[in-house]
Parts: C-alpha cells; sequence; structure tokens
C-alpha cells in the first residue's frame, strides 16, 4: 500500500459520520493531514474526530449539508479560516452553468 506525507495538509471530508467517509478522514490524519470532519451528525463525526485527536492527529468535526451551497462554505471556513470561491454547477456535457436543455 502506498503511503503520502500531507503533514501541511487541511481536508474537509464529506460523508465523514461513518463508512468510506470515516476511513478516510482516520487514513488521511494518519498520513499527517489536519482533517476537517463534515457531516449532517456531527455526534458521531465528533466521536471520530475525537478518536483521531487521541491518535495524535488534528480533528474538527463540523457541521454540513452537502445539498446546501452555505453549509458546505460554512464548513470551509471553519475548517481552513478561509472563504472559499466556490464553482456553481455546471453541465457535464456542455459545462454551462446550470444548463437546462442537456438534461
Amino acid at each position: 500500500m502506498t503511503t503520502h506525507n500531507l503533514e501541511g495538509r487541511t481536508c474537509l471530508i464529506t460523508g465523514a459520520s461513518s463508512g468510506i467517509g470515516a476511513h478516510l478522514a482516520q487514513a488521511m490524519a494518519q498520513a499527517g493531514a489536519r482533517v476537517a470532519l463534515g457531516a449532517r451528525r456531527t455526534d458521531l463525526t465528533e466521536q471520530i474526530a475525537s478518536e483521531i485527536r487521541e491518535a495524535g492527529g488534528e480533528a474538527l468535526a463540523v457541521s454540513m449539508d452537502v445539498t446546501r451551497e452555505a453549509s458546505v462554505a460554512e464548513a470551509f471556513e471553519r475548517a481552513t479560516g478561509a472563504r472559499p470561491s466556490l464553482p456553481r454547477p455546471t453541465c457535464a456535457r456542455c459545462t454551462t452553468p446550470t444548463c437546462s436543455a442537456c438534461i
């Protein structure tokens, strides 16, 4: 298995309350990243973040609902201290923002 050094990096993980997201957060923390665990179920992400901190990593549980752009921006800001410039959704076929012709 290839390992990567993620020291000095901050990773915002979506769906981090269970399953692949939780595992990914733990793996990135083990590789040295500061991780922000984003999910709607913050009780679960706080538990996972606590486990990461107990193992010597840096972790923060953030409330995030990926269906709400403002929620994602707030989570990003909490994770990094910066307000993101989020791209607008685009059509996969023609790359036009919010295209309804290709749907």
